[in-house]
C-alpha cells in the first residue's frame, strides 16, 4: 500500500530505468543499482519495491558481507514475463509466446491461403492469446506485450493494414485495437521487413549501413545501422522502414502487371509470383516448391531465379549507393534459392558498380529466415516494453499487461 500510494500504477516510466538496468547490467543488488542511477537508497528501494510487485523483478541471490543482513541480488523476472510475436508470413500465420529469456512457451501455425472470413482469422488469433495466457498461467506470469508483423501497406496513425495485396484476408485488419479491446493487451502493428531486420542483425557486427532484402511472394528492402532502422516519419506519429515499398518501384514503363494495380514494379518483375508465373510449371506453385525445385536442379526453376536475381541485383545499385550499404542480407522465403544464384546477384551488382566496389559488399544469404523472424518480432515485442523512449514514433499509449 506504502508503494501504491507514492508511485503511479497506470505508467511505469519512471521506474523503467531500473528495469532496464537490470535488464542490461543484472544481476545487482539495490545499492549498485542506486548508485549507477545516482538515486538515493530510498529512491531505488520504493522502484525495486514497485517492480518486484508488479512481478517484473525477483531476488535471484544473496551477498554476505560480514556483520548484519545479507545483501539481496537482482534480476528481470525472466520466466514469468513473456511477449507475443504474431508474424504474417505469406501464407502462413506464425504466432510465438517467448520469454523474456528467449525460450518459446506457446506456438501455432495457421495456413491462411484457404481462409477467406477475417472473422475466422480474428478467432485463430483469440484462440492462441487464450492458450499463451494458459501456457502461462502455472507460472504466475504476464504478457507484457504483442508485436504484429505484417506485410502490405500499413496505416500511419493506427496501423490498421490498408492493402496486403498478397495476402487480402488482412485488408482493413486493425490488429492494435483488437488486442487492446480483446485482451487489454499493448500490440505494436509493423512492417515485417522490421521484425526480418532485427532477426537477421542479431549477432552479425557492421561498421555501416545494412540493408535487408526480405524475398518472398513480393519484395521488401529495409535500411538500418545495428538494432536502429531508418525511418520515414509520417504526420508526425508513426514512421515507416526506409524505401520499404522499395518492391514497386517501376523499372519498366510498359512492364509486366502488378497486384499493386500499376505495370512495370520491381516486384512484378522478381518477386515469388512472378517467378511462378514465368515458369508456369503446375508441379511448382508455391514458393516452397519453388526452393525445392531449385536445389534439385530444375533448370526452368533455376534459369528464372537467376534471371530474377541478376535483375535485382542491377535495380537495387541505385539506393545501396544513395544509402552508402555495407552488408546486404538476403532473407525471406525464397533466400535459400538464392543460395545458388548469388553469382547472378552480384553480376547484377557489376552491370552498375566497378569490381571493387562489388567486393567491398558484404553479401549474406540467411539459412534460417523463418526463425530469425520470428525472433526479430520477439525483440521488437521486448524493446517496445523496455525501452519505448527509443520508439516513440510507435507508441501512442501507455504500456500496460496482461495476467494469465
Amino acid at each position: 500500500s506504502y508503494v501504491k500510494k507514492r508511485l503511479d500504477f497506470n505508467n511505469l516510466s519512471s521506474s523503467r530505468p531500473l528495469l532496464c538496468l537490470l535488464h542490461e547490467r543484472a544481476p545487482l543488488s539495490q545499492t549498485e543499482a542506486a548508485g549507477m542511477l545516482n538515486l538515493s537508497s530510498g529512491a531505488c528501494n520504493l522502484h525495486f519495491q514497485r517492480l518486484h510487485y508488479e512481478g517484473l523483478i525477483r531476488q535471484v541471490d544473496t551477498r554476505g558481507e560480514g556483520r548484519g543482513r545479507p545483501t539481496q541480488i537482482w534480476d528481470i523476472d525472466r520466466e514469468r514475463n513473456a511477449c507475443i510475436a504474431l508474424v504474417f508470413d505469406v501464407p502462413f500465420l506464425e504466432a510465438r509466446l517467448f520469454d523474456f529469456s528467449g525460450k518459446i512457451i506457446a506456438e501455432a501455425r495457421e495456413d491462411l491461403s484457404e481462409m477467406s472470413d477475417q472473422e475466422e482469422l480474428v478467432a485463430c488469433i483469440d484462440a492462441f492469446v487464450t492458450d499463451a495466457a494458459e501456457a502461462l498461467r502455472e507460472r504466475k506470469g504476464f504478457i507484457r506485450q504483442a508485436f504484429c508483423a505484417l506485410p502490405g501497406l500499413l496505416d500511419p496513425e493506427t496501423g490498421k493494414v490498408l492493402s496486403a495485396v498478397n495476402l487480402p484476408i488482412l485488408n482493413g485488419l486493425d490488429l492494435e485495437r483488437m488486442f487492446q479491446n480483446r485482451f487489454g493487451m499493448t500490440c505494436h502493428a509493423g512492417s515485417l521487413g522490421t521484425a526480418f531486420y532485427h532477426g537477421e542483425v542479431e549477432g552479425r557486427e557492421s561498421d555501416g549501413m545494412t540493408m535487408l532484402i526480405y524475398w518472398d511472394l513480393g519484395i521488401g528492402i529495409v535500411f538500418g545501422h545495428e538494432h536502429r532502422i531508418m525511418t520515414l516519419h509520417t504526420n508526425g506519429h508513426r514512421t515507416s522502414p526506409l524505401m520499404s515499398e522499395l518492391g514497386h518501384v517501376r523499372i519498366e514503363r510498359e512492364g509486366n502487371p502488378c497486384h499493386c494495380g500499376r505495370t512495370g514494379c520491381l516486384e512484378a518483375h522478381v518477386g515469388g509470383w512472378a517467378l511462378l508465373q514465368a515458369i508456369g510449371d503446375p508441379d511448382i506453385r508455391t514458393i516452397a516448391e519453388l526452393v525445392e525445385a531449385v536445389r534439385a536442379g530444375d533448370e526452368r526453376a533455376r534459369e528464372e531465379t537467376r534471371d530474377a536475381a541478376r535483375l535485382l541485383g542491377k535495380q537495387l545499385a541505385w539506393p545501396i549507393q544513395l544509402m552508402n550499404v555495407t552488408q546486404i542480407i538476403i532473407s525471406g522465403p525464397l533466400a535459400p534459392a538464392m543460395t545458388s544464384a548469388i553469382k547472378d546477384f552480384r553480376d547484377g551488382l557489376g552491370s552498375v558498380f566497378p569490381p571493387p566496389e562489388v567486393e567491398r559488399l558484404n553479401l549474406l544469404v540467411s539459412e534460417t529466415p523463418a526463425t530469425c523472424v520470428l525472433r526479430g518480432a520477439f525483440k521488437m515485442a521486448k524493446r517496445l516494453f523496455l525501452y519505448p523512449d527509443e520508439f516513440q514514433e510507435f507508441i501512442r499509449k501507455p504500456g500496460g499487461s496482461v495476467q494469465a
